[in-house]
This record gives structure tokens, C-alpha cells and sequence, in this order.
């Protein structure tokens, strides 16, 4: 059986929600993300993920893509949030909200380069060092 997984590009006024993995990597960031249940779809994951993750209630703006990977899928959605408080509950060890601009200074090069281009463009990834 396939495994899916959400990935929330999670805003708010203007800034974006990034995690820090607990792991031997220092700076190890990346968007909010978590599994598709087998008795959710991927609407109603993200919407859990984000609550159980980061203590976020989202709005769900928009399903942007999904990859397509060899043993699992990554479904992308553009969600809000009303409050930049954020509760880490589990796997991260620290967060950021950063304007978009500031994400390649900590998603790396190779992770940024892997995402659906509709993502990238939604988070106006334009820097000529990126493969669109």
C-alpha cells in the first residue's frame, strides 16, 4: 500500500512556518508534515497533522500538487493560520516564521529542488540556482 503524507505551506501575514527536525543535523528546517491515516484523506490529514503537530487550527486555502515518489505520495496544501503561536508536540525541536524570500537560507538547496513546481511558485522560488 502506497504511504501519503501532507505537507502544509503554512502562512501567516505575509511569513511562513518552517520546523527544525530533532537530529544529529544542525538546522535541519522544513515545512510542517506529517502522515495520511488510513482512515483520512489528505484534506482532513492536514488539518489534524497541523493540530496535533504545531497546536495550529489552519484554514485550508488550496491544494496546490502532489509527488508522485517510487513507495509514497506528498500531498502540498496552502493553509493559513490565525496566530503565530505555536506549541510543538512532537519531532520538532524549534520553529520559525520567515518571509519567503529567507527560505533558501534554510531549506537546503537539494530539498527545495525535489518540490512540485506549483510549490515553488506559491512560495516564489525564483532564484536562478533552483532547477524549475
Amino acid at each position: 500500500m502506497e504511504k501519503k503524507s501532507v505537507v502544509g505551506v503554512v502562512s501567516n501575514n505575509g511569513k511562513v512556518l518552517i520546523l527544525s527536525k530533532r537530529s544529529d543535523f544542525k538546522d535541519s528546517w522544513h515545512l510542517p508534515s506529517g502522515e495520511v491515516k488510513q482512515s483520512e484523506e489528505p484534506e482532513e490529514a492536514i488539518l489534524n497533522r497541523m493540530k496535533e503537530k504545531v497546536d495550529l487550527d489552519i484554514n485550508l486555502k488550496d491544494f496546490i500538487d502532489v509527488l508522485k515518489l517510487p513507495k509514497s505520495s506528498l500531498y502540498f496544501y496552502e493553509c493559513e493560520s490565525q496566530t503565530k503561536s505555536v506549541k510543538l508536540n512532537n519531532g520538532s525541536n524549534d520553529f520559525k516564521w520567515i518571509n519567503v524570500e529567507k527560505i533558501p537560507d534554510f531549506i537546503s538547496k537539494d530539498a527545495i529542488n525535489i518540490l512540485p513546481i506549483e510549490v515553488k511558485k506559491r512560495l516564489k522560488l525564483h532564484n536562478s540556482y533552483l532547477d524549475f
